[in-house]
C-alpha cells in the first residue's frame, strides 16, 4: 500500500533500489491475477470465444439476471434504487428489461461508492484505487481480491491471445516511476516478475529520445503496451531521425486512449508491425477486443453493452456506451455510462467471435464539444487525418462559444496549413464556434500522462441525463 512515507523512500532510491520494489510490486500482482481459479476462468473464456451466437446470448442472459439479484440483495445503494423504480430482482429476466433502471452516472457512484460495496465479500479483501480521470472525474474503484483472477483470465484469452504471459515487454503507461524532475537516464524501471519495463511517459522529450530508444533497442521485447500517445511520440522520432534500429516489437497493444487511425498507421509503419486495440474499463464495466481476424467485437460474455443514440457524425450513427458487468460482482456496474461512443458495423460478418463487430470506438474520453446551438461533437479523427504537416492536435473548450485548438507542428508546416486547417474546423464544425490556434510542443495530459484529443472546461454540464430511448440496441441486437 502506497503512503506519503513509501512514496518518499522509492522516490529518492537509487535506481536499482527502485527495480526491486517494482519488482516486488510485480510479484504481488502476479499473485493476485493468477491464483485460485485463473486456470478454471482461462479454460472457460477460451471455450466460450467459440460458442454461437445463441450460446452467448443464453450465459449473458443468465449472468444478467444474477448480477441483477446480487446487487439488490447485497448492496443498500441497488436495493435502493430497485425499491424507487418499483421492481424486484424478479423483474429483471433479460436484456429488454434493463430500460427499466435508470442510467448510473458516474457523479452518483463519486457520492454513493460506499453503499455500492457489496456485503458478498469481507471489507479487508477490497482493493481500492482511483481511475485514470480520461472522463474529467475520476472515480474510486473496489474491487474484491476474489474476482481479479476472473478479469485477467478473460484479458489473456481474449485481448492478449497475440502473445503470452511471461514474454518480456515494454509498457508506457501513466505510473510515475521516476520523479517529475529527473533530467538524465533511466527514465526507465524492471519489472522482472512480470518481465515488464515500465517507461515513463512524462519525460519523452526531444533530448531524451534517443536513450529512450537505445534502451528499447537493447531489449528484445515481444510487444510494447501502454498509451498510444506516448508510443506515437517514440514512432515518430524514430521515422524522422533515420537512427538505427532493429529490435522492432511483434505486437503493439493499444490501451486506455483513443486509438486514432493516424496513431495505428505511424505505429505501424515506424516499428514494421501490426498495432491492437484493446478497450475497456478499471470499473470492469465492459469490453471490446479487437481479435485475430481484425474486427473489434463486443463481448457479449463480458457484460452487456447497450447504445444508446447520440448523433449522427459524418454520416454515421455515433452511440453512447452504457454497461452491465459481470465479472466484479463485489462493486456492480448497471447501467453504467462510461462516457465513451462507438460506431456499429452492421454489415460485416465474421467467424471467429460470433459477438457484434464495432468499427470505432470514438472517443474513450467522455469530453465532447459543445456548441451554442445544443450540437455535441465527440471525434476529431476525421479532421485529424487530413491536416498537413500536424503531428498532435487536441481540443480545448472553456467558452460556449469557441474552442483552443492545440497544435504541434511539424518541421514542414506553413502558413498554408494553418489556413488548410482553420477551413477544415470551419467546413465540419460551421462558424458558429470561434477557433484560436495555440502551437505547443505537447499537447496536454491528465494527471497519469494520458492524452485527451478533446478537453472539455466548460462550467455547465457537458452530457446531460439521457433517458432510455424507446430505440435501444443491446446485446441481443
Amino acid at each position: 500500500m502506497e503512503s506519503r512515507l513509501t512514496r518518499f523512500l522509492y522516490d529518492y532510491s537509487p535506481p536499482f533500489v527502485q527495480d526491486l520494489c517494482a519488482s516486488g510490486f510485480g510479484y504481488e500482482k502476479v499473485i493476485a491475477r493468477f491464483w485460485r481459479d485463473y486456470d478454471r476462468w482461462f479454460a472457460f473464456y477460451s471455450a466460450a470465444r467459440k460458442w454461437s451466437l445463441a450460446e452467448l446470448l443464453e450465459y449473458q442472459r443468465e449472468q444478467l439476471v444474477k448480477t441483477a439479484r446480487n446487487a439488490y440483495e447485497n448492496t443498500a445503494f441497488y436495493r435502493e434504487r430497485f425499491r424507487k423504480a418499483g421492481l424486484t430482482p424478479d423483474d429483471i429476466r433479460g436484456v429488454a428489461d434493463l430500460g427499466k433502471l435508470p442510467l448510473l452516472e458516474k457523479e452518483e457512484i463519486r457520492l454513493h461508492s460506499q453503499e455500492m460495496i457489496s456485503h458478498k465479500y469481507r471489507r479487508s479483501d477490497y482493493e481500492a484505487h482511483p481511475t485514470g480521470g480520461t472522463t474529467g472525474m475520476a472515480l474510486m474503484i473496489y474491487t474484491p481480491k476474489q474476482v481479479i483472477p476472473r478479469h485477467y483470465a478473460f484479458l489473456w484469452s481474449r485481448a492478449r491471445t497475440p502473445v503470452r504471459f511471461g514474454d518480456p515487454y515494454a509498457s508506457f503507461t501513466g505510473l510515475q516511476i521516476v520523479r517529475p524532475e529527473r533530467d538524465r537516464p533511466p527514465f526507465w524501471r524492471r519489472n522482472c516478475a512480470a518481465r515488464q519495463t515500465c517507461y515513463s511517459v512524462f519525460h519523452l522529450r526531444p533530448e531524451f529520445m534517443d536513450s529512450y530508444l537505445d534502451d528499447l533497442n537493447r531489449r528484445r521485447f515481444v510487444w510494447w503496451e501502454g498509451y498510444p500517445g506516448a508510443m506515437v511520440v517514440l514512432a515518430e522520432y524514430l521515422e524522422q531521425s533515420g537512427r538505427p534500429f532493429w529490435n522492432y516489437p511483434r505486437h503493439v497493444i493499444s490501451t486506455s486512449e483513443q486509438l486514432l487511425p493516424t496513431y495505428r498507421e505511424t505505429l505501424s509503419r515506424a516499428l514494421k508491425t501490426r498495432v491492437w486495440e484493446e478497450y475497456g474499463q478499471g470499473e470492469m464495466a465492459g469490453r471490446i477486443t479487437e481479435y485475430p481476424c481484425g474486427h473489434l467485437h463486443y463481448d457479449l460474455d463480458y457484460s452487456v453493452m447497450e447504445f444508446l443514440p447520440a448523433g449522427v457524425e459524418d454520416g454515421e450513427e455515433v452511440y453512447e456506451l452504457a454497461c452491465t458487468g459481470f465479472v466484479n460482482d463485489g462493486w456492480p456496474m448497471i447501467r453504467y455510462r462510461v462516457g465513451d461512443l462507438v460506431v456499429l458495423d452492421q454489415q460485416s460478418t465474421c467467424d471467429y467471435y460470433a459477438g457484434p463487430i464495432i468499427k470505432t470506438i470514438h472517443g474513450r474520453t467522455g469530453h465532447m464539444i459543445r456548441t451554442p446551438d445544443g450540437h455535441r461533437i465527440s471525434n476529431i479523427s476525421v479532421i485529424a487525418k487530413k491536416c498537413r504537416h500536424v503531428r498532435g492536435l487536441q481540443i480545448i473548450q472553456e467558452e460556449l462559444d469557441s474552442v483552443i485548438i492545440n497544435v504541434v507542428k511539424a518541421p514542414e508546416f506553413v502558413a498554408e496549413d494553418e489556413s488548410f486547417l482553420l477551413d477544415q474546423f470551419r467546413l465540419k464544425w460551421g462558424n458558429k464556434l470561434g477557433y484560436r490556434i495555440r502551437y505547443v510542443g505537447e499537447l496536454e495530459h491528465t494527471r497519469l500522462g494520458k492524452t485527451l484529443s478533446i478537453i472539455s472546461r466548460l462550467r455547465t454540464p457537458q452530457t446531460p441525463p439521457i433517458q432510455a430511448p424507446a430505440r435501444e440496441l443491446a446485446g441481443s441486437h
